[in-house]
């Protein structure tokens, strides 16, 4: 797993996402039509590119949480450390009937185990949870 950690990759993603004043970063593919009709209308502005740069910092907070969990796994710490990030990923938005203003969510944790491969349910490790918000 160590030697697969990508360091350079996410440090010029986030030093793009920090000039956002200046620079667009795109990390979704998703977004590549819309900034090439903005490039082209002149409409890139800051606005649009403070959510790419917030997108962008998103990526790499979900890339090191992914981490981070392979290592508190691996040295068999408890959760929840003292600080952590646990990389959890939108699945689907999700009805709730009783509130309408409220947009429940379902999330899925992405953690590693040790031997190096995904949990998955099979093992009973990887949970399933929402967050209304």
């Amino acid at each position: 797993m160590i030697e697969n950690i990508d360091i350079g990759g996410p440090s010029m993603i986030r030093a793009a996402a920090k000039n956002h004043k200046d620079v667009a970063i795109v990390v979704d593919p998703q977004d590549y039509a819309e900034v090439i009709q903005r490039l082209q209308d002149g409409t890139l502005d800051e606005a649009y590119r403070r959510q790419l740069a917030a997108k962008a910092f998103s990526l790499t907070a979900y890339y090191d949480g992914i981490i981070s969990s392979y290592f508190n796994n691996l040295l068999g710490n408890k959760f929840p450390p003292e600080r952590f990030a646990r990389p959890l990923k939108l699945e689907a938005g999700m009805r709730y009937g009783e509130n309408p203003p409220i947009r429940p969510r379902l999330f899925t944790v992405t953690v590693f185990s040790p031997r190096e491969q995904p949990l998955t349910l099979n093992n009973s490790t990887a949970k399933r949870f929402h967050i209304t918000t």
